[in-house]
């Protein structure tokens, strides 16, 4: 006999978690709409900026050599191959300790010497020997021998302790900011020089002119290591509780009047043989919307260094952020602006 009651239960139970579903739906997307609607005025200012910088024909010529720059800057820095689409993210990595380096290259000369030793295994193989080989002698992650297993794929090895990232943030921030000031003085770069707030009449100087000046040395604004409630905030909201996904936490601004001159403190960073460069984030494009930044446009470079120091340091695996800014966007950056994009970002769960 057919359950009229237990239909009718189903039913009216399926009408309910409908409609709950489409309650949530409904407020997300009007958490949304609301976050657009508190950057709207702000973008719109930023894009107003990026149009009349493009309506100049010699920008576009500038924008195409700053993309080629990135493109060459991944080539020649980094340790990775990023034409390869299954090329591991960048991660914040641990260091193996030396017995386990030896293991691991007497393991990889082994299989080395049995599959060069067997004709049928090399023709299976293909072209993965020879990379297995190459990552004995220089570690296709991190560019110098011995500091991870290469070719890992599992978590076993990444930072899993914020405390340990902020330990080693707090002193790659030394050497990062010598790069900094390095690279700053072959390309005209820009500091921003210390104020009482965000305002529309922030200030930045060459640091060719600081560097012969103390005063003005002593007024430049190195940016802070990321705030810990932030990195908290976006470890769980965008990378599922994996810390060892934080890699801006160590950072460095560097401002611009040209893009010329952006692009050849790219030179100068793919041609300083003691960084690894993981990734270059080019949004200085036309067809970038720039949506997630609202009309904010930037070329962010991650990096590690990778001296001598920086292995005594316990810091070269370590990947710091290097962000490149024109200072047509930087002029507009104000403490309310930068107030309502942290709104917008958290509206977003970004």
């Amino acid at each position: 006999m057919w359950d009229l009651e237990g239909f009718l239960y189903a039913v009216v139970a399926g009408i309910v978690f409908l409609g709950i579903a489409v309650m949530l739906i409904s407020l997300r997307l009007s958490a949304v709409n609301s976050a657009y609607l508190v950057i709207s005025d702000d973008r719109a200012l930023y894009e107003q900026v990026w149009e009349k910088l493009c309506d100049d024909p010699n920008f576009k010529g500038s924008l195409a050599e700053l993309r080629k720059q990135c493109e060459r800057a991944l080539v020649q820095r980094s340790a990775q191959n990023h034409g390869d689409k299954n090329a591991p993210k960048i991660r914040q990595n641990n260091r193996l300790q030396h017995f386990a380096v030896w293991s691991t290259d007497l393991i990889i000369g082994t299989i080395g010497m049995v599959m060069r030793a067997t004709p049928v295994l090399r023709i299976i193989q293909g072209g993965r020997l020879e990379n297995l080989m190459a990552a004995r002698q220089t570690n296709v992650r991190t560019g110098k021998r011995g500091t991870l297993l290469p070719f890992s794929g599992s978590d076993t090895y990444y930072v899993k302790c914020i405390d340990q990232l902020y330990a080693q943030a707090s002193e790659a921030e030394v050497l990062l900011r010598r790069k900094i000031r390095k690279w700053a003085f072959v390309s005209q770069g820009m500091l921003m020089m210390q104020q009482e707030d965000f305002s529309q009449n922030a200030e930045w100087v060459l640091w060719a002119q600081a560097k012969a000046d103390k005063v003005l040395e002593n007024r430049i604004m190195w940016t802070k290591n990321k705030k810990p409630e932030r990195a908290v905030d976006k470890c769980l909201k965008r990378y599922d509780r994996k810390i060892y996904q934080l890699v801006d936490i160590c950072r460095e601004s560097l401002y611009f009047q040209t893009v010329a001159d952006m692009t050849q403190c790219l030179k100068a960073m793919s041609e300083d043989i003691d960084i690894v460069i993981d990734r270059v984030k080019n949004r200085m494009v036309t067809e970038d919307d720039a949506s997630l930044t609202c009309g904010f446009r930037k070329v962010t470079v991650n990096l590690r260094i990778r001296t001598w120091e920086a292995e005594q340091r316990g810091v070269e695996s370590h990947v710091c952020e290097v962000r490149l800014i024109l200072i047509d966007f930087a002029e507009l950056m104000t403490e309310e602006r930068h107030k309502r994009y942290v709104e917008y970002r958290d509206k977003i769960g970004a």
